[in-house]
């Protein structure tokens, strides 16, 4: 009998949702990464998506904003290493709209 680990991505290719599924992957490591790694700002920060090999976080402040791309090379090769499907080209921290 097959593990669910093996149909699940045959299924999920099939009918076209093996990339949203990788992203939404993504997109949890990293917020799982920012938590461990930058728990003094994580609150402040937001993974919002993963397009085209570029995850992109929103800042809610510029403290947060430079801890974050300060360490974004870490996080890009923690990605590259955990889900290497994902091809995470860059890591990009921008400022968010809500203030």
């Amino acid at each position: 009998m097959d593990r669910v680990s093996k149909i699940l991505p045959r299924i999920l290719r099939k009918h076209g949702f093996e990339e949203v599924a990788v992203s939404s992957m993504t997109v949890k490591a990293a917020q799982d990464w920012i938590s461990r790694f930058l728990a003094d700002v994580s609150k402040s920060l937001a993974v919002k998506a993963l397009k085209h090999g570029c995850l992109i976080i929103e800042a809610d402040d510029s403290v947060a904003l430079a801890e974050c791309a300060n360490r974004a090379n870490e996080l890009k090769i923690f990605l590259i290493e955990t889900i290497p499907e994902a091809r995470v080209e860059q890591v990009r921290v921008v400022r968010s709209l809500k203030r």
